[in-house]
């Protein structure tokens, strides 16, 4: 696999998003989709991965070289922000890890309004890779289209070249002990500029850093196809709040049917299950 490839892949029509009823409500009334940086998220071999594998193949190819290639740590660790979308419409671990255990929703956004996003704001839409032997090519492809010197280290503009190319590729590769996500990702590497009112730190228990998108521009509907009510107590209570928050976006209340809203159907236990 080459990364080209990648690029050329097609993501279906819908991508879906797992968030809480917050996120919901913060994604419809900002009109903002919010990218986490990348060390943030619940993987923890997020980027260490790919770097690992480069500093082995570098190792590989250049055995008697008496390079250095720890410097690639440095400057691999870029500051990249990611947002997550699954092609999974109604999975259980989805629910339980993003859709706060099943009381949450699913967006569904249009894909080729997502990849209009993406054009516009300097980012990158790509799925993930699980895949060893897929892994191991993008890695080779990236060490055979970049020879270096011969001298006793890689040098600053070597590190600093290799880790630009280094730094999509880092973003997509996941263990695969998550494949069943079907993860695609929205992402931005490149002219991360903190000074930037995009760029900023949300305060919290947690706080995080985030690079805010505005869709504003897009009409909404446009983007946002569907929701997905999580396998909660109270379905048409949800139902209820969702419609008023569509309404709330610019969603006329002559298109609420079963394309807009539905609910999950998993039968997934709440309350008084056994443990």
């Amino acid at each position: 696999m080459r990364f080209s490839d990648l690029r050329m892949k097609d993501p279906p029509e819908i991508l879906w998003h797992y968030t809480s009823a917050a996120g919901l409500s913060g994604i419809l009334s900002s009109s903002e989709l919010w990218l986490t940086h990348i060390a943030m998220q619940n993987d923890h071999m997020e980027q260490k991965e790919a770097i690992e594998r480069l500093g082995k193949s570098l190792s590989s190819r250049y055995p008697d070289s008496g390079q250095d290639f720890s410097v690639i740590s440095y400057f691999g660790r870029a500051r990249v922000c990611t947002l997550s979308f699954s092609e999974a419409d109604d999975l259980l671990s989805q629910w339980r890890g993003y859709g706060n255990s099943g009381q949450g929703f699913a967006i569904g956004f249009a894909s080729s309004e997502l990849k209009k996003l993406a054009e516009q704001n300097d980012c990158d839409l790509l799925p993930c890779v699980y895949n060893e032997a897929e892994k191991n090519d993008l890695i080779s492809e990236l060490v055979a289209g970049n020879p270096i010197g011969n001298g006793p280290g890689l040098n600053l503009f070597e590190a600093s070249r290799i880790a630009a190319e280094l730094h999509p590729i880092s973003s997509i590769i996941k263990s695969e002990k998550f494949q069943e996500e079907k993860e695609w990702r929205l992402f931005k590497y490149r002219k991360v500029d903190t000074s930037q009112d995009s760029y900023c730190i949300i305060p919290g228990q947690h706080p995080r850093t985030v690079w805010k998108i505005d869709f504003g521009k897009i009409n909404t509907p446009k983007l946002v196809r569907k929701i997905l009510i999580g396998p909660c107590n109270d379905p048409e209570l949800e139902r209820t709040r969702v419609t008023e928050m569509l309404l709330a976006s610019g969603f006329r209340a002559v298109s609420f049917d079963t394309h807009i809203i539905d609910v999950s159907s998993i039968p997934l236990r709440k309350n008084g299950a056994a443990t």
